[in-house]
């Protein structure tokens, strides 16, 4: 009987290996197929990436260039070359609401302070410690500030700025334009 039973152990012992020796080759290749998928999904989830990223980069340039020219415009109205002019937060107001990308439009004045903006001159805010402030007083052109949360407007905001300058060529003041970053993820979305 013990040697029945050892042959009848054996041929089972041979099957799973049959059997084991059929499977092994086919999970390899399963596992290989998932490898080599993954990687080809990851590849193309990569060039989907850049190519949003791209778009994104060109519109950005052109937020920027729409912000430049708005702001070069306003800089010389001469309401707003008027550094004393302080009537001018309706005018900001309108824009806004025609111009829903834009958080806050106004004008700083030499003295750090808002002068007047599209949220009313009542809430009266220093900015002159801001990087687009003092970015475009240094410099005397049109500036690109750095992501921030925007003192006036509450949210978070890139800001672009540009020197208001007299007929004299002095600058008097600073204007700007906060981007609302919600809105431009939704256009970019």
């Amino acid at each position: 009987m013990p040697s029945r039973m050892s042959a009848r152990f054996s041929l089972r012992a041979r099957i799973v290996a049959l059997v084991a020796v059929a499977i092994v080759p086919l999970f390899g290749m399963s596992i290989y197929k998932a490898l080599h998928n993954a990687d080809a999904t990851l590849k193309s989830a990569k060039s989907n990436l850049q190519f949003a990223a791209s778009l994104a980069a060109a519109g950005q340039d052109g937020v920027a260039d729409s912000a430049h020219h708005l702001l070069t415009v306003i800089a010389s109205l001469p309401e707003i070359q008027d550094s004393n002019n302080l009537g001018c937060d309706r005018y900001f107001a309108n824009l806004t609401r025609l111009l829903p990308e834009y958080a806050n439009l106004g004008v700083v004045g030499l003295d750090g302070y808002a002068r007047c903006h599209a949220l009313g001159s009542e809430k009266k805010a220093y900015l002159g410690d801001r990087a687009y402030f003092l970015k475009a007083l240094q410099q005397r052109r049109f500036v690109v500030g750095d992501y921030a949360h925007g003192r006036l407007a509450g949210k978070p905001v890139i800001t672009f700025a540009q020197p208001v300058m007299d007929a004299a060529n002095e600058v008097t003041g600073v204007v700007f334009a906060s981007i609302d970053l919600t809105e431009m993820a939704k256009l970019v979305g």
